[in-house]
């Protein structure tokens, strides 16, 4: 794949997980909202789950590194960090993605995803604040897959 293809749910489906590498903001010391979420994904390489402005993209895209934001904090970079709940998942292959839409009359995009995986379903959710100085950032969710007897 070529960095900054643009991907659709449907190119995650049949991959198998491989990695996870997350980007979180430290401001102060009791936040620290995720900012970035890439899988690496068999076939496709890393993608980025980002949120530019409204809603959620996918793009293949090579994580960056960590950096300082002066006054405004730093960003760390992290791999495979045990308190982001889709790592748990690496290895197994996404079964089904399905889109969480967000419509509000002209307003209409996509806000999540959930991934089905063998064991677990996985959600990735964008959230947009809008302020004087708005930021977005990405709720990673995972909860056990039930198994019917």
């Amino acid at each position: 794949m070529i960095d900054d293809e643009e991907l659709s749910a449907a190119d995650l489906i049949g991959r198998r997980l491989l990695h996870v590498t997350t980007a979180r903001h430290h401001h102060s010391d009791d936040e620290r909202p995720l900012l970035h979420l890439w899988l690496r994904l068999e076939g496709l390489g890393p993608v980025l789950f980002h949120t530019p402005g409204t809603g959620l993209s996918l793009r293949v895209d090579q994580p960056h590194g960590p950096y300082s934001m002066a006054e405004h904090g730093r960003v760390s970079v992290v791999d495979d960090a045990p308190d982001v709940s889709v790592t748990r998942l690496v290895g197994q292959p996404i079964r089904s993605v399905r889109e969480i839409g967000y419509e509000a009359g002209r307003v209409d995009f996509t806000a999540g995803l959930t991934r089905q995986f063998p064991e677990e379903a996985s959600a990735c959710l964008a959230s947009t604040t809008t302020s004087s100085s708005p930021t977005t950032d990405i709720w990673a969710l995972s909860r056990p897959t039930r198994t019917r007897a």
